[in-house]
């Protein structure tokens, strides 16, 4: 785990270490769940904890340089979305209307169940 800013942040339910989580209700921001797709609202990257429903809280980190599990194949300098299981995967421009929360780039490349460094920067890419 690298330094940087983290935040805790009330869960809806067991989130594991290392995953992107998206916000639960994106009007209200309080609550965060793993992500389960690039159409979600990137929230940060839970630490190497991650949390429990039982404990009721995670901690992400919300900037500088995280470490997160992949979810396929990439390279360093691609832009990192989630997967169904909150694993960082490579982006992809979306379809017309629709649109791609990322969490940043990758600082090198990887492969599915690495943990690998991603540069915290979110953005999102519009279709």
């Amino acid at each position: 785990m690298q330094d940087g800013f983290y935040k805790s942040h009330a869960i809806t339910a067991d989130i594991a270490g290392f995953l992107l989580a998206a916000f639960a209700d994106p009007s209200n921001g309080d609550r965060v769940a793993v992500m389960t797709g690039p159409g979600q609202p990137v929230a940060g990257v839970t630490d190497s904890v991650g949390g429990t429903a039982a404990h009721g809280l995670v901690d992400l980190q919300l900037t500088q340089i995280a470490d997160l599990r992949f979810g396929g194949v990439v390279a360093a300098g691609d832009p990192i979305t989630s997967d169904a299981f909150g694993r960082g995967v490579k982006a992809v421009k979306p379809a017309a209307g629709s649109v791609v929360w990322c969490i940043g780039t990758a600082r090198g490349p990887g492969l599915a169940d690495d943990i690998g460094k991603v540069l915290i920067s979110p953005f999102a890419i519009y279709g």
